[in-house]
């Protein structure tokens, strides 16, 4: 009965949506592509620069109309676990909104961080997020490089109103007691045309002994339609607000 009403509603928006496009949003982090190295940058200090990484989570989250005060749950249908074995998925959306419809899945496990999205949201970006976390631990001084793999594809149109899907990958790094800064990469597609991306995620930073950091790896996609015509965000805007609450979302539910 689902799946009718679904169906439907897509129909509906095809009504007033070209019919060959639909804003579709995807990304990717390979997982198994996870790479950490470290560099001694003090051989005077008698320690060899070493780390050592534990998973702290894993959250997916489905989030209608992005309310930053929910932190996309933790609610009913969002994924959430501590066993680095494990999987967690996250499915939800908008059959019949004023605007449009969506529907969104995003998967966090051992293997990758994915999401995807298809359809267009009401006024307020829709959204599906999913992110994984590890505790490093940091010995002697050193640099530390933490790369892994990405795809991204984003594609929209644009009708009587502007409209926007983006596709977001990052890797983001936060000191304990510090703010977190980050490296992403993103795929953003107004209009009619598409994008998409490949290639690895990298992000480099300087410890010292006994110094800890909270590293996660952060996939989101999000659609949604503005009522009137308004310029298109600096995408470095939207991945900061988007990774942001995603990973207060699993701290959150963590503690």
């Amino acid at each position: 009965m689902l799946t009718k009403r679904w169906m439907a509603a897509m129909l509906a928006a095809g009504l007033v949506l070209p019919a060959w496009a639909v804003p579709t949003a995807t990304s990717t982090i390979d997982l198994s592509t996870w790479k950490v190295s470290v560099v001694d940058t003090d051989a005077s200090d008698g320690l060899d620069a070493s780390f050592s990484q534990s998973f702290l989570h894993a959250y997916t989250g489905v989030c209608p109309g992005f309310d930053p005060t929910a932190l996309c749950g933790p609610a009913a249908g969002n994924g959430y676990t501590e066993d680095p074995t494990a999987s967690v998925a996250s499915a939800g959306g908008i059959a019949n909104a004023p605007g449009g419809a969506w529907w969104g899945t995003a998967y966090a496990g051992p293997d990758r961080l994915q999401n995807t999205l298809t359809g267009l949201g009401a006024t307020g970006p829709d959204g599906v997020g999913a992110t994984e976390g590890f505790a490093f631990a940091f010995q002697g001084a050193g640099r530390v490089t933490v790369t892994a793999d990405y795809t991204l594809f984003a594609g929209g149109l644009d009708g009587l109103s502007w409209r926007e899907t983006l596709a977001w990958a990052g890797l983001l790094a936060v000191p304990a007691g510090g703010s977190m800064f980050q490296v992403e990469q993103l795929a953003v597609a107004p209009g009619a045309g598409d994008e998409s991306r490949s290639g690895t995620l990298s992000i480099s930073f300087d410890f010292t002994d006994s110094q800890r950091y909270t590293l996660l790896a952060h996939t989101h996609a999000h659609t949604f339609e503005v009522p009137v015509a308004a310029p298109v965000p600096e995408p470095e805007g939207w991945a900061l607000m988007l990774a942001g609450t995603a990973m207060l979302a699993g701290l959150r539910r963590r503690r």
